[in-house]
Order: structure tokens, then C-alpha cells, then sequence
């Protein structure tokens, strides 16, 4: 077996796999049914936001994010993983927001 590099798909796997079973289990339970609309409509006008956003839910999300958190950064590029995919891309605009948020 050849050993998994990092940033390859292999990697992903083994990191992902390397989750406790329990915490694993609770993130998907929160991503499934957790809502944290009321949290982050609340803190909208008082903490800075980014919103990376996959390409296939932009449709949905832009106007949704425009509505409930105007004042939040809207970023649309990549699938599930846009650290991972595009991680130039990712580390280029978090650094940018970060930088603006001081």
C-alpha cells in the first residue's frame, strides 16, 4: 500500500477516516438538522462574516445571504472542499477578509 500524500485524495480519505465514529457521527447530526439562522441573522450587523459558498448552491444562497446577512462577504467558487480544491483561491480570500476585519 503506498503511502497517502498530503493534498491527495488518498489523504482526504485518511483524514476523514481518522474522525472518531462518535464525532463523526455528531458533526453529520448538526449538519443534517442544525439551524443557525436566528445566531447568525443576530450577530450580522456586530461580527464580520465570510460565506464560502459552492458553486451549485449560489443561486440559492446569494439572495438568501443578501436578505438575512447583508453586511456578511459572499464568496462562490468550488464544491464541498474549496480549501482543498482550490486551496490558492481559499487562502487568497480568507487572508483578504482577514486583513479587512483586522
Amino acid at each position: 500500500m503506498t503511502e497517502a500524500r498530503y493534498g491527495s485524495t488518498a489523504w482526504i480519505v485518511e483524514q476523514s477516516l481518522s474522525t472518531p465514529p462518535l464525532m463523526a457521527a455528531s458533526l453529520l447530526a448538526d449538519a443534517c438538522f442544525g439551524n443557525y439562522q436566528n445566531e447568525a441573522v443576530a450577530v450580522d450587523a456586530d461580527i464580520p462574516s465570510l460565506f464560502v459558498v459552492a458553486e451549485h448552491w449560489a443561486e440559492a444562497a446569494r439572495p438568501y445571504l443578501a436578505e438575512h446577512c447583508p453586511n456578511s462577504r459572499v464568496e462562490v467558487f468550488g464544491g464541498h472542499m474549496m480549501f482543498w480544491e482550490y486551496p490558492e483561491r481559499f487562502n487568497a480570500v480568507l487572508a483578504e477578509f482577514l486583513a479587512e476585519v483586522g
